[in-house]
């Protein structure tokens, strides 16, 4: 047996095609996994490492409450708090005197507070101290793009007013001076200078404070009750349950490409050990007349098995880990401020993809090693192994019960929450893979008979592709293929749609969104923009339902009256009267559907929302259908129900219909609110801008579907020649009657063609099927996504198939011209 064993080390060697065809296969497989699990615990690594580069051991942010007009607090009015260190700040905005594209956020503060604050590190310091005066602490960074350096002046303005500051010191991209852009800066100045612009003394903004409590929650939670009439609020720096809710979106579309990659690899890794067994079905012989045992021929053929299990579970751990790195930098939310993803690898994630990867080669190889069993030892010896092309019923009925499951799980599934969208899709799924074979011969039976009469040759190549089991296999790889991308292009165009579609119905030109610091600046100015024709105003409050910071839910607060006219995307049962309902009820609320089915929420309920220092209790007044608005997570109260029970004066919202150019008045706006912080968009801009986001993950999406096409047409290449080696003495028995070379190739291209047409027409209609199933699945997720059919798509598609099915049976249509026919039948 050790001859044998070195016998199929060098078969392995030989085969590089093949041998590639085979890792490749199950290191994709191992890789998507890998990245589908390491991914989101790689972005949630990165978030942390720079929330704790920037703020160091601040762990808690102290702030004014919504409620009052300038937000800023007396930190001497703190009660009853266990604050080891802190920092505190009052801020404001301006811009740069010589360039008034340039803004800057200019916080006041104490030399000691700055120092505090121990992730910023002078680099570089001058006339420090004492610390008073029109003194200004710049970052690296600042000094780099404004072309300054220590002891230089800088004029900056502020509410329209010029001042020179010196700079007294240059410090690390750190803390208050992280996330600045190309034309947006932080910088430090003495306190006073900023209590002077406010009118006030000693009142800040924002206090960051370090305190040892091992349940943050319960300390923010007992720390808001006391300082509830003193209009302070404590929150967390960084939530990580809430984020990781966020991030886990990303995890399911690679799931679902894992699921599809499965199947084909499976395919694939059976298809291969299949022709690995044909092939070496003489040297098997060979051995077994020596007397080894088919058992210990089974044992060797599972360790080559294992042997690509490992091999494809190492290169698809390296793989997974790239691709890890590749989702982070794509999906990282920190990178337009120009912080890279650092991705930290998790251990037992590469362990699981390892033993995924040897667990399905081992799996995949188990039926056509184990049917060497049922080889007769004197056919193998011989080598007169002949195939049988009997299809049986069984499968297709049980396809047919797996695909009559699936619709009926689709048209219950709405009783049901549409929990039944998984179930039906995978035995939809698998349902049509099953009645592959059977619905090719009934689809074949009557050409094939009516060929018969008319092209002999045309006749056999039809019979071929109906009867070979191999051939049928190639179809189902094809069928997997087209229904991935048509699945990954259809989500994609849906997308695109559905984004445009929203901003299409919205009735605006501009939005403006404010720092809630400047609120009432922001609010006077662009309520007295002169060429506003309507303007919306709105704004978001994240709160909780219960109390379960696993349930969130978004408030939009708006007004009413004219929500009426702002947009027609989302959907109303009755627009008009829903929404005079919310503007008459302080207490009430109209809920998203996808919200509503979430959380189980009917109409007339009562339901808890929870805030850091806020709990409050509203009636569910109706539910509407707020579509991809938000993911769904888009429920309205109005302005003066956020005031009543959130303190919320003003809105940080403004979407301005105008009179003029949507760019013109962009123009005009940043002008008039220059150095309040606030950022301006236009609507085809912000179409734009979310277009690209989403395009992303369906790029992702993208390379991993036609990745899946490229696998498949390996395993194509695999299959044809299996069916050329199992009907090498049919096709000598019909060459030694008068079929010529070009007869042959011409059989064989006709297969190819005909395996292609028969493909494409299964897979787009089980496609089309497949997306009603996925719409339930988004539906499941509370999200309203209708999927389109790509029919733009179909003419590529098409000739896509048939170009792979033809550049596929190239090297067989080769081997069969070195066809020895008398060799072939020298036992008949």
């Amino acid at each position: 047996m050790n001859v044998f064993s070195k016998y199929l080390l060098k078969s392995m060697t030989e085969k590089k095609g093949r041998t590639l065809l085979l890792l490749i296969s199950i290191a994709i497989s191992a890789a998507l996994l890998v990245a589908s699990l390491g991914s989101i615990k790689a972005l949630l690594s990165t978030l942390s490492a720079q929330v704790k580069g920037n703020l160091g051991e601040f762990n808690i942010q102290i702030s004014a409450s919504r409620n009052v007009d300038v937000p800023l607090f007396d930190p001497n009015s703190i009660k009853d708090s266990d604050i080891k260190k802190s920092f505190k700040e009052i801020d404001f905005g301006g811009y740069i005197s010589s360039d008034s594209e340039k803004e800057f956020r200019i916080a006041g503060t104490t030399l000691s507070d700055f120092n505090n604050f121990g992730t910023m590190r002078l680099i570089k310091k001058g006339d420090l101290e004492p610390f008073t005066g029109r003194k200004l602490i710049i970052s690296q960074n600042a000094s780099k793009k404004l072309n300054v350096k220590l002891g230089d002046e800088l004029k900056l303005t502020i509410l329209g007013k010029e001042a020179s500051y010196k700079i007294v010191g240059i410090s690390t991209n750190k803390g208050l001076f992280f996330g600045e852009k190309e034309k947006q800066f932080n910088f430090v100045t003495p306190q006073e200078n900023i209590f002077s612009i406010y009118g006030v003394k000693n009142k800040y903004s924002v206090m960051l404070a370090s305190v040892s409590s091992k349940d943050l929650g319960a300390w923010i939670k007992n720390f808001n009750e006391k300082n509830k009439g003193n209009n302070i609020v404590a929150s967390q720096t960084y939530d990580e349950k809430s984020l990781e809710q966020q991030l886990n979106m990303i995890r399911m579309p690679l799931f679902f490409m894992l699921g599809i990659v499965l199947i084909m690899t499976t395919f694939i890794i059976y298809s291969s050990f299949k022709l690995i067994i044909i092939e070496r079905l003489s040297v098997i012989g060979v051995f077994l007349s020596q007397g080894a045992t088919k058992g210990g021929i089974i044992k060797i053929l599972l360790r080559e098995s294992l042997a690509y299990g490992v091999i494809g579970g190492i290169i698809g751990d390296l793989i997974g880990a790239g691709l890890t790195v590749l989702i982070s930098f794509f999906a990282n939310p920190l990178k337009e401020y120009g912080v890279e993803a650092t991705t930290e690898f998790y251990i037992p994630y590469f362990v699981i993809g390892f033993i995924f990867a040897v667990v399905l080669s081992a799996a995949s190889t188990l039926v056509p090693i184990l049917s060497i069993r049922k080889l007769p030892v004197k056919d193998v010896i011989l080598n007169t192994i002949s195939t049988t092309n009997k299809i049986s019923i069984r499968s297709f009925i049980v396809g047919i019960v797996f695909i009559v499951i699936t619709i009926i799980l689709h048209f219950i599934g709405g009783r049901f929450n549409y929990v039944t969208s998984l179930p039906a899709i995978l035995l939809g799924f698998i349902g049509i893979i099953v009645v592959i074979p059977k619905l090719v011969d009934i689809l074949c039976y009557p050409l094939v008979r009516a060929l018969r009469n008319v092209s002999g040759l045309s006749m056999i190549s039809f019979n071929n592709v109906r009867t070979s089991r191999v051939l049928i296999n190639n179809i189902r790889l094809i069928v997997v293929s087209v229904i991935a991308i048509v699945m990954i292009t259809s989500l994609s165009v849906s997308i695109t749609e559905v984004v445009q579609g929203a901003y299409d119905g919205m009735n605006f030109d501009v939005m403006v969104s404010g720092n809630s610091n400047f609120s009432k600046n922001i609010d006077e100015i662009i309520n007295g923009y002169e060429d506003a024709d309507t303007i919306h105003a709105n704004g978001m409050i994240m709160t909780n339902l219960d109390g379960d910071s696993t349930k969130s839910l978004t408030l939009v607060y708006i007004e009413p009256e004219k929500y009426k006219t702002f947009e027609n995307y989302t959907v109303f049962k009755d627009k008009v009267k829903q929404l005079d309902e919310l503007k008459s009820h302080e207490d009430g609320i109209i809920i998203s559907k996808q919200m509503s089915l979430r959380y189980n929420i009917k109409q007339g309920d009562t339901i808890t929302l929870s805030t850091d220092d806020k709990k409050e209790t509203f009636k569910v007044l109706s539910i509407f259908n707020a579509k991809m608005m938000d993911n769904g997570n888009y429920n309205l109260i109005s302005s003066q129900a956020a005031l009543k029970h959130f303190d919320v004066k003003y809105s940080s919202q403004y979407f301005i219909s105008t009179k003029v150019p949507a760019k013109q008045a962009e123009k005009a706006l940043e002008k008039k609110l220059k150095g309040l912080g606030v950022s301006i968009i236009t609507k085809a801009e912000m179409a734009k801008n979310n277009k690209e986001n989403n395009k992303i993950m369906t790029n992702v999406l993208g390379i991993f579907s036609y990745i899946t096409m490229v696998i498949g047409a390996f395993g194509i290449i695999g299959n044809v020649s299996i069916s050329f080696i199992q009907r090498k003495k049919d096709i000598a028995v019909i060459s030694s009657a008068g079929l010529s070379r070009a007869g042959r190739g011409y059989m064989i291209m006709l297969e190819s063609v005909f395996q292609a047409l028969i493909g494409i027409v299964i897979s787009l209609l089980a496609a089309w099927g497949i997306n009603v199933c996925l719409e339930d699945v988004f539906k499941l997720l509370t999200i309203d996504l209708k999927l389109r059919f790509p029919y733009e798509s179909v003419g590529t598609i098409v000739i896509a198939v048939l170009a792979l099915m033809i550049l596929t049976s190239l090297s067989t249509l080769f081997k069969s011209k070195k066809l020895q026919i008398v060799q072939e039948l020298k036992y008949e």
